[in-house]
């Protein structure tokens, strides 16, 4: 059976959609979803899934500090037939051709089979994080490598002050992201477009993060990149670990900023 995999530039909500994601089964998606109306324009990068032309499936992804949140819908009359899995690949194959490093899904308290689908995404090669998060990394790119800044964010325990201050003083506007209890938020232009930066509470993994807007470095092997710290007068504050994936360095002017593996 072949799939299409098709992008939807500047995407919209409509009929499919709603029949696949706004009418799904309450709790497995964003409430938001029931209550749009036709037209609407929807944040992140959106596919449909096409077999003989009609849509049998969506994948939704959304770049926030190197790593990408995906979000997978089948149709109820396509369950169990390889949809979910082919989104789940393309997704991943989008998120490497950008140069991300993981990608994540965050399965609601609320959806009313999670365990089932904790199972489905831990059987294709995803783990459990403590912020409730599951994470898998995206296939390795091939015309990317080490050495640009893939991320932007700022963590502090006041993410909400710190969302309304930038959004006055440079025109940002907030998208919420959950986090399972709850949200972060990823900053993207007054007119729309990508997102620029993220805002962050200083909880879950990042409890222990510096309070200072954090550029993320990206490298072509981490071992030795923390070896080239040390060796030349850097400190290495944070190695990296399940838990969080990025490693935190401290330069010999004192500048703190944080490195991952392309």
């Amino acid at each position: 059976m072949a799939f299409d995999w098709i992008r939807e530039h500047m995407a919209r909500w409509d009929a499919p959609k709603r029949a696949i994601v706004g009418e799904a089964p309450a709790g497995i998606f964003d409430t938001r979803y029931a209550s749009l109306k036709d037209g609407a324009p929807l944040s992140g990068e959106w596919w449909r899934v096409e077999d003989e032309g009609r849509t049998v499936g969506y994948g939704w992804l959304d770049a926030v500090w190197g790593d990408a949140e995906i979000l997978l819908a089948v149709h109820p009359e396509r369950q169990e037939q390889g949809v979910g899995a082919f989104v789940l690949d393309r997704l991943a194959d989008e998120a490497s051709a950008r140069g991300l490093n993981y990608i994540y899904n965050v399965v609601r308290p609320s959806h009313p089979d999670g365990q089932s689908l904790s199972r489905w995404l831990e059987a294709r090669g995803f783990a459990l994080q403590p912020d409730g998060r599951l994470t898998r990394r995206a296939k390795a790119p091939e015309s990317k490598g080490g050495g640009r800044i893939g991320w932007i964010d700022l963590t502090v325990p006041a993410a909400d002050a710190a969302r309304d201050f930038y959004a006055a003083v440079a025109g940002w506007t907030a998208e919420p992201l959950s986090m399972g209890d709850y949200d972060d938020y990823v900053m993207r232009p007054a007119g729309g477009g990508d997102p620029v930066a993220g805002i962050c509470h200083a909880r879950g993994a990042n409890a222990e993060q510096p309070a200072q807007w954090m550029i993320y470095i990206a490298v072509d092997d981490m071992d030795t990149a923390l070896a080239r710290v040390k060796a030349h007068g850097g400190e290495v504050l944070r190695a990296p670990s399940e838990k969080q994936p990025m490693a935190l360095i401290r330069d010999p002017a004192g500048a703190i900023c944080a490195l991952w593996a392309s």
